[in-house]
């Protein structure tokens, strides 16, 4: 983090905690919580999407939750049935 001296070390500590606290809260969520509670000093909306970035904290969905759908097909290309 090339500018992170830029803002007190409070700020990038209470994005911790925020994203910690809910992985799926976003970006500019933290960003209008940190607007709130530092008004005088808040980080813009980009650096915060970098640093939570940079700290490996994206929110991924489990994979488990999405749906593959598996179609099995016969020898002559027809498809016999698809599910879940």
């Amino acid at each position: 983090m090339k500018r992170s001296k830029k803002y007190p070390i409070e700020i990038y500590n209470r994005i911790l905690e925020l994203k910690e606290e809910l992985p799926q809260r976003s970006a500019p969520l933290v960003h209008s919580i940190l607007k709130s509670e530092f008004p005088t000093s808040c980080p813009s909306l980009s650096t915060i999407r970098k640093f939570i970035r940079d700290q490996g904290l994206t929110y991924k969905p489990n994979p488990s939750n999405q749906h593959i759908i598996v179609l099995k097909y016969n020898n002559t290309g027809t498809r016999l049935w698809g599910g879940i």
